[in-house]
């Protein structure tokens, strides 16, 4: 699946708030919302609800790594300090791992 093109206007903070069954981001500043459903992620599990605040530049560059037909993962802890992205190969046994530090 192709990601979409950067959104180079928006370079400013993204604030996501997970949820147990959807994850919803607004732009800061911007009034704009997307809202993601678990329905659209093939395994999807947010045990408490959590604000991200995400650098959508340094998002937009972490995601354009993926290649086609990598499982990406994305992880927060409870202490909310960095994103963790993970980029699994369908068929081989390449990880690949991205740190992000958040907002």
């Amino acid at each position: 699946m192709p990601l979409p093109a950067p959104v180079t206007t928006l370079v400013c903070c993204w604030l996501p708030v997970a949820t147990a069954t959807t994850v919803t981001a607004g732009i800061v500043n911007q009034g704009r919302c997307i809202k993601l459903g678990a329905s659209g992620f093939m395994c999807y599990c947010c045990n408490w609800p959590m604000l991200l605040g995400v650098n959508l530049t340094s998002h937009t560059k972490m995601l354009r790594c993926a290649k086609d037909g990598n499982i990406g993962t994305l992880k927060a802890a409870d202490e909310v300090e960095v994103l963790n992205l993970v980029y699994a190969a369908k068929n081989s046994d390449s990880i690949t791992e991205y740190d992000m530090k958040l907002m």
